[in-house]
């Protein structure tokens, strides 16, 4: 792996700056780390890939419905929520780690988590690129897994996690899938995050 910035140091937390970026370099093309790297090396690998700037920096974007109790409420908009109450069902977006509020949008309890959302994303990434220059990272539930909000994000150049909705579709079938293409991880610590 080829690094541009020439000010990083030999050593970095005791490993050699060399090592931690091969280590990266192999879990960038998906070799993935050897079993039995200690956890410590991978942690300051992570820190050491963060301070210097190597890896790419996401900002989690999460999004998601939070239906409101209102409940025995004569108030306009006031219906039965997929929660099984009265209430309202707006959609809410938070930002970094410490869970800003960037965007929300108000809504009817009986309005399905999809409807309106793509506008609502369009607006979210707005926002938030007015607050970082960082790649974003937004995060999903299973009821906005939508080829709109795939095609926004494609189309936005932004990373997407959506939880995957089976819908009527054979788990036997994804699991065959997973065995084949997918990866175990024994311990969910050494998994890092990459660019999609």
């Amino acid at each position: 792996m080829k690094i541009i910035n020439q000010n990083l140091p030999k050593k970095f937390k005791g490993y050699l700056a060399t090592e931690l970026l091969e280590m990266w370099d192999k879990i960038a093309h998906k070799d993935g780390i050897v079993p039995g790297t200690p956890k410590d090396k991978i942690r300051s690998m992570n820190h050491f890939l963060r301070q210097y700037k190597i890896a790419p920096v996401y900002k989690i974007l999460d999004i998601d419905v939070s239906p409101f109790d209102n409940s025995k409420s004569k108030k306009e908009g006031v219906s039965r929520t997929y929660k099984g109450f009265d209430g309202y069902a707006p959609i809410l977006a938070y930002i970094g780690k410490e869970g800003y509020v960037i965007n929300l949008g108000h809504r009817e309890g009986k309005q399905h988590c999809q409807k309106g959302t793509s506008e609502f994303l369009m607006e979210t990434i707005w926002y938030s690129r007015l607050v970082t220059g960082a790649q974003l990272l937004v995060r999903l539930d299973s009821g906005n897994d939508s080829k709109d909000n795939i095609k926004i994000f494609i189309d936005e150049g932004v990373n997407y996690l959506i939880k995957r909705n089976l819908r009527k579709e054979n788990k036997k079938n994804w699991l065959v899938i997973a065995k084949k293409e997918g990866e175990i991880y024994s311990d969910i610590s050494t998994h890092i995050l990459r660019p999609l």
